[in-house]
């Protein structure tokens, strides 16, 4: 894991990124989760999904049990 340093820069709070950590353009989005700052880059969320669900490979269900499907009665609503 790689420690990047924290700044003040005019009122603000910034940290300077190591060079094997940086992201392309000039900004990204933060999420607080607990005491942890997650950064993503500002290309949308859902793209980063796809991206990361390419890199499973076809093996990954490969050994799932799927059970039947049950029968239900309908809800008459």
């Amino acid at each position: 894991m790689k420690v990047a340093k924290i700044f003040q820069s005019g009122g603000s709070q910034a940290v300077r990124i190591p060079k094997e950590c940086r992201f392309e353009g000039d900004s990204v989005q933060c999420k607080k989760v607990g005491s942890a700052l997650i950064l993503f880059p500002e290309k949308g969320s859902w793209d980063i999904l796809f991206e990361a669900c390419g890199e499973f490979s076809a093996e990954i269900f490969k050994d799932r049990y799927q059970p039947p499907a049950t029968r239900r009665e309908s809800m008459d609503l």
